[in-house]
């Protein structure tokens, strides 16, 4: 019962507000961000492991939050079809300056004046 308690807070402590499990970048393994870019975008790709033995990966969540693109790598119990790996490409918008990963916002990307904008 104890067992069952603790696991059932886990799985509420790491819910946002709409109730969607989020990977956090301190839970990942093996992350990778590489930047492609064009005179015209600017393209991140990002990947990695769930470090959740019992979750996989089920989809990704973009949001912007003023001149910030908030990334959120959504999890669902484990089942067939479906992995800890996630591997996404997403496009950064001209007037986006950070792009940060999970509820705790951690900064994973920053615009450099060498990062060209279209004018």
């Amino acid at each position: 019962m104890l067992l069952a308690a603790s696991l059932s807070l886990q799985m509420w402590v790491a819910c946002d507000y709409a109730g969607e499990v989020v990977l956090e970048l301190k839970d990942v393994q093996n992350f990778k961000l590489t930047e492609e870019r064009t005179p015209s975008s600017t393209t991140l790709c990002i990947s990695g492991l769930a470090f959740h033995s019992s979750m996989a990966v089920k989809g990704i969540n973009t949001a912007r939050a003023g001149s910030d693109l908030e990334v959120r790598i959504l999890l669902t119990p484990t089942r067939a079809g479906l992995t800890g790996n996630f591997n996404y490409k997403v496009t950064v918008d001209d007037d986006v300056k950070r792009v940060l990963f999970g509820r705790e916002r951690a900064l994973i990307w920053r615009r450099t004046s060498e990062t060209p904008r279209v004018k």
